[in-house]
């Protein structure tokens, strides 16, 4: 079966540098260089936006799993893997998968969980959310 074409593949990283580096620190990066390199653009949203002399620490960078030029565009946005996790810096939200989980069942419920959490900007989202000190305190998950 050939493959599926992407045409874009969003993910979110630990830390990049306005280039494209971008690194997962965690012990599960999952398939994101998978996605990186089948994707014609690549988007990436990062908890940290770094100097570009952060990689180049053999340390750091060895939590670099997919080539810059994979990278399409990159954003900070700390806490944005929310609900997810961004291991080490946070974990799975799990009540907060079960609400949505919850809420999708009907209609008028899924619309109670879109007025309840999607507002008009991340700040609004992580503040339905109880904000980013929240976010951050979420228990990693064990692998």
């Amino acid at each position: 079966m050939p493959a599926l074409k992407l045409d874009a593949s969003l993910i979110h990283a630990d830390r990049a540098d306005t280039r494209g580096v971008c690194q997962i620190a965690g012990p599960d990066h999952y398939m994101d260089d998978w996605f990186a390199r089948a994707a014609d653009k690549t988007y990436v949203s990062c908890d940290e936006l770094v100097d570009t002399a952060f990689f180049h620490d053999p340390v750091q960078a060895r939590m670099v799993h997919w080539e810059r030029s994979q990278t399409t565009g990159v954003v900070p946005v700390a806490g944005g893997a929310h609900p997810t996790s961004c291991s080490p810096m946070y974990g799975f939200d799990v009540p907060h998968f079960k609400a949505y989980t919850a809420s999708a069942k009907d209609e008028a419920g899924f619309k109670g969980y879109l007025d309840k959490h999607l507002g008009a900007s991340e700040e609004e989202y992580q503040q339905s959310v109880g904000g980013l000190d929240a976010i951050r305190a979420i228990e990693l998950p064990t692998y």
